[in-house]
């Protein structure tokens, strides 16, 4: 018996060794900052670089980082203005709460030379990553991000230009939620590259203060493209795949959702935009480019600027499909003030463009696809009240209707 009670006993003491090991590693860490924080454990605080516009950056990077070592967590923002003037870099597992009455605003100078500002808000890649050379690919980077705002929150661009206010790089499962873009100056509210089953829900996107980009842009990474510059990246061209965009507002914008460039034989899989108002766009609110079985239901495209012209070429449809596309559902979505409602070619790049060599890309839209479209409703103010697929060959908007087919749909006006 007192050889079984040893025994007992050192086991009892072993497991409480093995945790008191592993606890560290697996505890996540959770944390509420404010605008009048420090950093965590006054990190930076002694550094140059630390001063009245940074140290909001300097403050919530410091706590992300403490929490990419402890394995995630949920860092909450408390109601405030904060300004930032470089990427906040967001780890796995991790949940951002903005609560109400947060405001982000994203600022071009960092007014130090030791640190010069950078041009995003928030980088889904964790600080151990963001500085190495090619280091992350396909969908191996970053995982279970929630960015979500309780409320009125605010992402607010004007102060820095090419910016952009979340990036989602090599990632996947992430859930961005009720947040307000506002003032975009060429850049992208959001872009996602190289992700999978990323959603983005309950968010208004409003105000394009300068330059010709979307809201959203979907992207490969890929050098010969330059649409993406993260040098953590293999730039393996690995596309997106599930991502869900549904009951959001665009309103005021060059463009709400795009891909304006694309890889060889890589196609964005599975795009579904559900649900959202797109409102006073300047070109077509929707462009695809190499996107296969996208689904785009339930919206309401109302108003492409100069919707009235008589040129086709002035590229005033509800979705443009620039080039590489493969059968889209199109349907149940209410379009008024556009030239036309649809309009499918092939895409090249011009001679002299760095993406040049690449080969044409062409649309691939079955019969069902066809069929799709036709389910849509037209206001009184839409000009042409069908939509072209161009046939095989022809890589520009075409005026003649020799270039193009053409379907007609049914004659339901918007209630």
């Amino acid at each position: 018996m007192k050889n079984i009670a040893k025994l007992l006993g050192l086991l009892l003491l072993f497991s409480a060794f093995a945790m008191t090991v592993s606890a560290p590693v697996q505890a996540k860490k959770d944390f509420t900052v404010s605008t009048s924080s420090k950093p965590y454990k006054n990190k930076y605080v002694k550094n140059p670089v630390y001063n009245k516009h940074t140290k909001h950056y300097l403050t919530l990077r410091s706590y992300l980082d403490e929490m990419s070592k402890k394995g995630g967590g949920t860092l909450t923002i408390k109601k405030g203005t904060y300004n930032t003037s470089n990427a906040l870099l967001v780890p796995s597992n991790v949940k951002i709460l903005l609560q109400d009455g947060v405001v982000m605003n994203k600022i071009g100078n960092s007014h130090t030379k030791k640190l010069k500002a950078g041009h995003v808000m928030f980088e889904c890649v964790r600080s151990s990553r963001i500085n190495k050379k090619g280091v992350v690919g396909k969908y191996n980077g970053e995982k279970n991000i929630q960015i979500i705002g309780e409320g009125t929150v605010i992402m607010n661009l004007s102060g820095c230009n090419k910016s952009e206010a979340i990036r989602v790089p090599h990632c996947k499962n992430v859930l961005i939620d009720n947040i307000t873009f506002t003032n975009l100056r060429d850049g992208h509210f959001i872009e996602v590259t190289a992700s999978k089953d990323v959603t983005v829900q309950n968010c208004t996107f409003k105000n394009n203060l300068s330059g010709e980009r979307c809201a959203i842009n979907l992207d490969t990474p890929d050098k010969v493209t330059n649409g993406f510059n993260g040098k953590y990246s293999k730039f393996d061209k690995a596309p997106v795949l599930n991502v869900t965009i549904q009951n959001c507002g665009f309103y005021n914008l060059h463009r709400g959702i795009d891909t304006h460039r694309f890889s060889p034989n890589k196609y964005h899989t599975n795009v579904q935009i559900l649900g959202c108002t797109f409102k006073d766009s300047v070109q077509s609110p929707i462009m695809m480019l190499n996107w296969k079985n996208a689904v785009i239901k339930g919206n309401t495209i109302d108003t492409v600027k100069g919707w009235s012209t008589n040129n086709i070429q002035k590229e005033k449809f509800a979705i443009y499909m620039r080039g590489g596309v493969i059968d889209p559902i199109i349907s149940e979505n209410r379009m008024n003030g556009v030239y036309m409602p649809f309009y499918a070619k092939g895409h090249k790049e011009a001679a002299g463009d760095i993406a040049a060599r690449y080969a044409a890309t062409y649309n691939s839209i079955s019969a069902a696809s066809i069929e799709s479209m036709k389910n849509n409703i037209l206001g009184d103010n839409c000009i042409l009240r069908y939509f072209a697929i161009n046939r095989k060959g022809t890589l520009y908007i075409a005026k003649s209707e020799k270039h193009y087919d053409k379907y007609y749909i049914e004659p339901v006006q918007a209630q």
